[in-house]
């Protein structure tokens, strides 16, 4: 062997051992949140990827049941995937937890990032948010994937339909408006109900068009945010006596803006389009907050 193999020999070596210590702290710290789903639920740790540049992957098995735990350096986040072996079929744990547990969103965007801290945060959100609204999917019942599936296919539909919209708004706001509709479409999915998502897309294409123009390209949430409020504002929504009624806090929440910045740019919108309390054109007949 000469010295060049030998030195590609070790580099490989060096690569594997780097891998596999990887593999084993994120089995570590993974077990340390998650080792109930051992001593509770019967399952067992199966497999342990770390050769991945973008997921490290711990995977816990039970019969017909598996639970991946990743640390995605894409997303920059810790997340769990809830996993029917057969037929295939997985969800990521926040779909279960948008539909049984919303109050826990903003703890979820409040602990994203890949900081020691913030993945021991999210860990322990998830080891524990599991436990407490995923048992059925633990014991191997899977019958709410059915609502999982029919939430992804609506959700899919709203933006298609936001695809098709952006052909009428100028060129240069393409990216902005499909963007921007595609974090209210989400946050109307959530808390109030088709009419919303389709007033507030209506208010975004408005925007578009606007000039002088408001809009920067950048910082697409703030102006989700500030498009909601506004249309809560002229619907009354923060009124708690409103069957919608929803809280500032929870738009501030969900998006992780502070509550300040989202009030200048509403009222700057409001202001702009002399929007008013009731206004006929923004008001959502729907009285109810039923689910898009």
């Amino acid at each position: 062997m000469n010295e060049k193999e030998q030195k590609h020999l070790a580099r490989a070596a060096e690569k594997a051992a780097a891998i596999h210590a990887k593999a084993d702290a994120w089995q570590s710290r993974v077990n340390a949140q998650f080792g109930y789903l051992q001593t509770k639920y019967g399952f067992s740790i199966t497999h342990v990827d770390a050769s991945n540049v973008w997921v490290t992957r711990l995977i816990y098995q039970a019969a017909n049941t598996a639970i991946y735990v990743d640390c995605n350096f894409e997303y920059r986040r810790a997340e769990v995937f809830l996993v029917c072996l057969a037929p295939p079929h997985q969800f990521l744990l926040d779909e279960l937890l948008a539909v049984r547990a919303l109050h826990l969103h903003a703890e979820q965007r409040a602990a994203a990032g890949l900081e020691d801290e913030q993945i021991e945060a999210s860990l322990k959100l998830l080891a524990r948010a599991m436990d407490e609204y995923a048992t059925d999917v633990l014991q191997g019942d899977f019958s709410i994937f059915a609502t999982l599936e029919e939430r992804i296919a609506r959700r899919g539909q709203h933006h298609r339909k936001r695809e098709q919209e952006s052909q009428s708004v100028p060129k240069g706001l393409v990216s902005w408006f499909t963007t921007t509709t595609r974090s209210t479409d989400n946050f109307c999915m959530d808390y109030l109900n088709e009419e919303y998502g389709d007033l507030c897309s209506q208010l975004a294409m408005t925007l578009c068009w606007q000039q002088p123009s408001l809009l920067s390209r950048r910082k697409y949430d703030i102006w989700a945010c500030a498009i909601i409020h506004a249309l809560c504002m002229v619907n009354n929504l923060f009124d708690a006596s409103h069957p919608s009624h929803i809280s500032e806090n929870q738009i501030e929440g969900y998006f992780g803006i502070n509550s300040r910045a989202i009030l200048k740019k509403s009222k700057q919108i409001r202001d702009c389009l002399q929007m008013s309390p009731l206004d006929p054109k923004w008001k959502c007949v729907a009285t109810d907050n039923s689910i898009l």
